[in-house]
């Protein structure tokens, strides 16, 4: 019952803002759904839980963790975190593991320690047009728009694991 009241509240909240499409709302029921985009769509996507270190570029940290549906609260796929740490910003390339898809962006990440909670960061991107169409596949192949989010990572086993909890918001623009 509080999973479900928690996803209602968000469901309200973005629906209140304008961040879930019709389509969206229709699909609540299937995850997939959620996560699909169609031309103009937001996808409204959680990257959270507990990554191990996996092979980058050198001075590149990467780890992947599961993507949620802030929609439904469902698994819909995968997400990879690949970061160059220069704090307070880091050069940062998400890629999303979709059941439609991969979509990549590419942004500068703003880091800052959290005062309240030791081992923790606040972190955040904001900025336009930060999705690569030559590095997207199936539905997402060729698509430009922006990846913004807001989130924390918990580093305090960095480099061997990272915990993340970032809030996604993706605005695809219309298919051209």
């Amino acid at each position: 019952m509080r999973h479900r009241l928690r996803v209602l509240v968000v469901l309200a909240a973005l629906s209140a803002g304008g961040f879930v499409t019709p389509t969206m709302r229709e699909g609540v029921a299937a995850a997939e759904e959620a996560a699909t985009a169609a031309p103009g769509d937001r996808l409204a996507l959680n990257f959270r839980g507990t990554g191990t270190l996996e092979p980058a570029a050198p001075g590149r940290l990467q780890y992947s963790t599961d993507l949620y549906s802030l929609v439904t609260g469902e698994r819909v796929g995968i997400g990879t975190n690949n970061v160059l740490m220069t704090v307070p910003i880091e050069d940062h390339v998400m890629t999303f593991h979709l059941p439609d898809g991969d979509l990549v962006a590419h942004s500068k990440q703003s880091v800052m320690p959290d005062p309240q909670h030791p081992g923790y960061a606040l972190l955040g991107i904001h900025q336009e047009n930060n999705i690569l169409p030559e590095r997207g596949t199936g539905a997402y192949a060729g698509r430009t728009g922006t990846a913004t989010m807001s989130g924390w990572v918990y580093g305090a086993e960095l480099p061997e694991q990272a915990t993340f909890n970032n809030l996604y918001l993706i605005e695809l623009d219309p298919k051209s």
